[in-house]
């Protein structure tokens, strides 16, 4: 059998389609009863044995002519669309909490024209992971007559609606699609052989002396197999989600405590710990408790007194059973939100901002020995972090607060565990107590593949320096609960300890014994350069990114690499300060990066002595120093021609021979088997050597006026572009004893900075990597600072307002900045090398942002630092001592001339005071001063239709994906369909009729005068004019606005962006990391997008930003957005 994954046109699906209902709606004992054993479908009688065509024009038959076994198979053809195919109705036929093995075999019916890939696929539409692959196979042009199997498993936990089997293929735009003839035999659906729980050490033992060990978990989780892992290895549960208040409290003095109390019972039954989470969530909140009785928002006052009984009866009830509680879940915002941080919504527009501190007296007075916590997500970020460092000591202040609950959904890279210590460390200041309460390791690997082991190598890793550093702090962190029990239901991708079938993966191998970890492949960057071997080391050293070996008692030591076409030239420091006959430095070499571990051509040792020469045919030298030697070598290439990135297998030990044992400590393979294999080899990615610039020693005003000390520093251009123009710069760079300095005058006429996303805006981006190791991610001392025309800052990774000073003066031609940064990661000492980068963005008007870089070529610099030029701290150049001047003879002193009067220095430009932003007064998402009354006119259109409701039929729309969308917008009118009886769903829309629809459903607000020069007898023209005058839609260049083009769908998310405040949203899905992003404007409002849900992309990490958007996906995209505003979600929903 042929399997893998496929890069191609088209492929076949099993897809598994569930609608659930609640979780209490539990199959009854007759439908349990009549669940089968198994489920097998052969064609053997000559007929579909229950299989139905899903759509109207395929055709389903038994036929002879090919099969797997037997004498007959199934085939189906006549297909015309995506989801065209067989269905199996499964309802009633399988048991809830049962996993089950389903395997299927299919065959195409004649060659293609390219490879296919056939995929096994679960769809659960009431799960926040819809999608599930099990199994996937590729079938080769070659290969189109054999039969090939998918299998896998599957399970639900719910009773649902309906339960389907399909085989189609999956959704693909634009059409035409692939309708392919296919043949299915032998499908079986039994149950699954039960998971059997591994004999491993018990996470919540190894931890017993530091901190509780927890697991969020589903109440499905509590029984079986599922239960005997989380009895084994934990001591402390939380309900992932059913224990919020909308699963509680279904209605005024209505509540539901019977999922609730079989999360409590459970953990009574088995000595463990249940955190309660959570009291209250702008999301998952019992939405009735926001409208009082006459139907409007409810007043402050009713809707304390629902909060404060809710608390009372939830937490009383629970009394001494659960004692430690978040009482208040995600309140400050990621950006924006009020002067202090607060996240605005239903709770902090009814209420206003003192709802936190009520919610926690609440709390207090209803359990006052529970402990109280406040939880939240991103408290790594430092602006986040002070914002809630800030509500968190006001609540400790009053005695409200116990403690703080750290979520830590973490990515492999990001955040750096220098900010992740320095949150715990904050806090834990307070005296509070910590708990890391949602912890997981995304991947950044789909879910729909597997894990490859590298990754999850890397994974386990990450796991453990976050351990280590709770470890540190244990003192302060009474639990860390891991967010999910097994990755078949993570939050993230792959993230969690345990795979689908309970099997421990190196992640749990990073908490439970690292020494149990494979060896991981380090990748360091060797810069070209041909450095001079003397007896002074090569300046051109400074240069090179410098890597630590591990450490053993005293012994230390790091390595750094250049080269050119003739030779690898490698320095060694080592920090040993006695010398003895055996210490040594082993250099290891695999030129072609051979995986086979074998020792073949190309793969050399050699030992360079500390005391003596090196082997000969190698130029070495060895210099003593203070607290050890330094060893240089120049190794000739033997087998490969080198250019930049390759990637050369390489490795580092070094012994000190003192003692009766050799104590090595080595670069890569902990294992110490250089000799034998060199797969632990670490690797080195050959790069070109970058720009450079040496910033001067000396100190300025920081004021936008150029001084005379700016005169001393090396000039370097800003003017790298893809863009046929762009904005550019001249700049300075200066250091002095803590700080980098930069003035920058940058030349553009025309200055803009009303676009609503700041990396739009004209404006500087200033990229530092301070440690120098040009890492493809962004480590704790990288950091990017923008800084636009109106001296409004902005920031990612370790940068912050408090290291930045700056002033900004415009010029006839542009503007001047000048800029002091505090450095926080290094002491800036001559000579020393950090990664530096410069950017300037030009907002061009009409939707077109160009940049000119340094030296960067790429768009990433704000995540990538390998690809910084290099700034070197010049010596300070010492101040001659005066030679005394003999007096000379005395002259007339003439009378003197009267002064003129000093010409004042030009005063820069104070940034302009914003004006006080009054509290929103509905709990919106959209940006104030944009849209006015956001739910107004959506809520006279659902008056409207539900007082006379419409039934909408199309003919092409009865099982598209996007059908219950567009019915909605079809009844409110918003939409119509065509004389033919057609909505068109995938036809693409243009960009008149995209802001025509939104029109209809939002007004917005503008003074700005646009016009343009296609519109006015447009039929769409009032609608253009009012988006216009708002600055949410620009035109092009030549004041055309190209009303009938397609739009594409980075204009669309674009035009979205400046309606709704992206930065400020949740992330609520697992997307947001797409391939395809590198030559849009647009990425980082896609990317914010797609986290917080409003979009998805078109498989395979793409989003396609220059493809048409089809009426089926704007519908949708305004659909989700708008859906973001509680109010107007509340009113879609009627429509349900």
């Amino acid at each position: 059998m042929n399997k893998g994954k496929a890069s191609i046109a088209m492929m076949l699906t099993i897809l598994m389609i569930m609608t659930m209902l609640s979780p209490q709606g539990l199959m009854s004992q007759a439908d349990a009863d009549s669940a089968v054993e198994r489920i097998s479908t052969d064609f053997e009688d000559g007929t579909l044995q229950g299989w139905v065509k899903r759509g109207e024009n395929e055709s389903l038959s038994v036929t002879n002519d090919v099969y797997y076994s037997g004498q007959h198979s199934m085939l189906v053809e006549g297909r015309q669309k995506t989801y065209h195919g067989p269905m199996l109705d499964l309802k009633d036929r399988l048991l809830p909490n049962q996993d089950y093995q389903i395997s299927v075999y299919v065959r195409l019916k004649e060659e293609p024209q390219a490879n296919q890939t056939l995929q096994l696929t679960v769809f659960n539409k009431s799960e926040s992971d819809n999608y599930v692959v099990p199994d996937q196979v590729t079938i080769t042009k070659e290969e189109w007559e054999k039969w090939h199997l998918l299998e896998g498993s599957y399970r639900y936990s719910n009773a649902p609606s309906e339960l389907s089997l399909y085989v189609e293929t999956p959704y693909r735009t634009p059409e035409p699609v692939d309708t392919l003839a296919f043949y299915v035999d032998e499908a079986v659906i039994e149950p699954a052989a039960p998971l059997e729980i591994q004999d491993l050490p018990s996470l919540h033992e190894v931890y017993a002396n530091d901190f509780k060990m927890g697991a969020a978990v589903y109440t499905w989780q509590l029984e079986g197999s599922y239960a005997e892992l989380l009895k084994k290895h934990f001591n402390s549960i939380t309900a992932t989600y059913e224990m919020k208040p909308k699963f509680i409290s279904l209605g005024e003095g209505k509540y539901n405590f019977e999922v609730a109390d079989r999360y409590v019972q459970f953990a009574e039954e088995n000595n463990m710990d249940i955190r309660g989470h959570a009291l209250l969530w702008h999301i998952d909140a019992a939405e009735w408790m926001f409208t009082g009785p006459d139907g409007e928002p409810a007043s402050r006052e009713l809707l304390l007194q629902r909060l404060d009984e809710y608390i009372t009866t939830v937490m009383q009830r629970y009394k001494g059973k659960i004692d430690a509680w978040d009482v208040a879940n995600e309140v400050i915002a990621d950006n924006g939100g009020d002067e202090n941080g607060l996240r605005i919504t239903p709770w902090y527009t009814q209420i206003g901002p003192d709802y936190i501190e009520k919610a926690f007296e609440f709390a207090r007075k209803a359990d006052p020995d529970a402990k109280l916590y406040y939880n939240d997500y991103y408290t790594e970020v430092p602006s986040k972090r002070a914002h809630i460092y800030e509500l968190l000591k006001t609540l400790k202040e009053k005695d409200l607060i116990d403690g703080v609950g750290l979520q830590s959904h973490h990515l492999l890279y990001s955040p750096s565990i220098e900010e992740v210590e320095k949150t715990i460390k904050q806090y834990s200041e307070l005296g509070l107590d910590i708990q890391i309460t949602e912890l997981d390791v995304d991947s950044g690997v789909s879910v729909d593949t597997p894990l490859p082991a590298d990754v999850e190598a890397r994974q386990g890793y990450r796991y453990l320096e976050l351990m280590e550093v709770y470890k540190k702090y244990s003192e302060h962190i009474s639990s860390v609960t891991i967010w999910g029990l097994q990755d078949e239901k993570s939050y993230n991708r792959h993230a969690l300890l345990f795979d689908k079938n309970l099997k421990a993966k190196d992640a749990y191998w990073g908490l439970a014994d690292p020494s149990s970890l494979p060896v991981i492949r380090q990748v360091s960057a060797g810069l070209s350069g041909s450095p001079e071997q003397t007896a002074q080391e090569d300046p051109l050293w400074k240069k090179a990114v410098r890597s630590q070996l591990s450490e053993q008692d005293a012994l230390r030591a790091s390595h750094q690499i250049l080269w050119d076409e003739d030779h690898l030239h490698i320095k060694v420091d080592v920090q040993d300060s006695t010398v003895n006959s055996g210490d040594k430095v082993e250099l290891y070499f695999n030129e072609a990066n051979d995986e086979s571990g074998s020792l073949g051509p190309g793969v050399r040792k050699v030992v360079i002595p500390r005391s003596h020469p090196g082997p000969e045919g190698i130029t070495t030298v060895v210099r003593p120093g203070a607290a050890g030697y330094s060893v240089e070598a120049a190794i000739p290439w033997s087998t490969i021609e080198p250019q930049a990135g390759s990637l050369i297998g390489f490795d580092v030990v070094v012994t000190d021979g003192s003692g009766s044992t050799a104590a090595p400590i080595y670069w890569n393979d902990r294992t110490l088997q250089q000799d034998d294999d060199t797969r632990n080899y670490g690797l080195i990615r050959l790069a070109a050597m970058p720009k450079s610039v040496e910033a001067v020693h000396g100190s300025a005003v920081i004021d936008g006026v150029k001084e005379g000390a700016w005169d001393q520093a090396e000039p370097i251009l800003v003017q790298k572009t893809t863009a046929p123009k762009s904005a550019t710069a001249e700049a300075w760079t200066m250091w002095k004893e803590d700080s980098l300095l930069i003035f920058l005058k940058v030349k553009d006429p025309l200055l803009r900075a009303d676009a609503p996303e700041p990396w739009f805006q004209d404006s500087v981006e200033i990229f530092l990597d301070e440690n120098h190791q040009r890492t493809s991610y962004y480590q704790g001392d990288d950091s990017q600072y923008r800084i636009n025309i109106r001296n409004e800052l902005s920031f990612t990774g370790g940068a912050s307002a408090d290291r930045l000073e700056s002033a900004v003066v415009t010029t006839d031609d542009g503007y001047d900045m000048e800029v002091k940064i505090k450095l926080g990661a290094v002491s800036p000492q001559a000579g020393q090398s950090i990664g530096f980068d410069l950017q300037i963005n030009d907002d061009q008007g009409e939707g077109v942002r160009a940049s000119s870089k340094w030296n960067d070529p790429t768009n990433d610099s704000w995540q990538n630092t390998s690809q910084f030029g290099i700034l070197t701290f010049a010596a300070p150049v010492p101040t001659p001592a005066p030679v005394p001047t003999p007096a000379p003879a005395p002259a007339p002193t003439p009378a003197p001339a009267p002064t003129p009067a000093p010409a004042p220095a030009p005063a820069p430009a104070p940034a302009p005071t914003p004006a006080p932003t009054p509290a929103p007064s509905v709990p919106s998402v959209f940006k104030s001063g944009v849209v006015k009354n956001a739910a107004a006119k959506i809520d006279a259109l659902v008056t409207r239709v539900t007082g006379s409701p419409t039934r909408v039929t199309f003919q092409d729309i009865t099982d598209h994906w996007a059908a219950k969308t567009i019915k909605k917008w079809v009844q409110l009118d918003v939409i119509q369909g065509y004389p033919d009886g057609t909505v068109k769903p995938d036809k693409a829309v243009t960009r008149a009729e995209f802001v025509a629809v939104l029109s209809k459903l939002l007004d917005v607000t503008g003074t700005q005068q646009v016009s343009f020069k296609d519109t006015s007898k447009h039929w769409a023209q009032a609608s253009i004019a009012d988006f216009a005058a708002a600055g949410i839609i620009h035109g092009y260049k030549d004041g055309s606005f190209r009303p009938n083009q397609s739009i594409t769908r980075e204009e669309m998310i674009v035009i979205l962006s400046r309606m709704i405040d992206l930065p400020s949203l949740s992330s609520v899905s697992e997307h947001g990391v797409f391939q395809d992003l590198q030559n849009t404007y647009a990425s980082e409002a896609i990317t914010q997008a797609a986290k917080s849900g409003i979009i998805t992309g078109k498989g395979n990490d793409r989003f396609a930003p220059k493809a048409e958007a089809s009426r089926a996906e704007a519908m949708t995209v305004i659909y989700r957005m708008l859906s973001l505003d509680p109010e107007i979600k509340a009113l879609l929903e009627q429509l349900d």
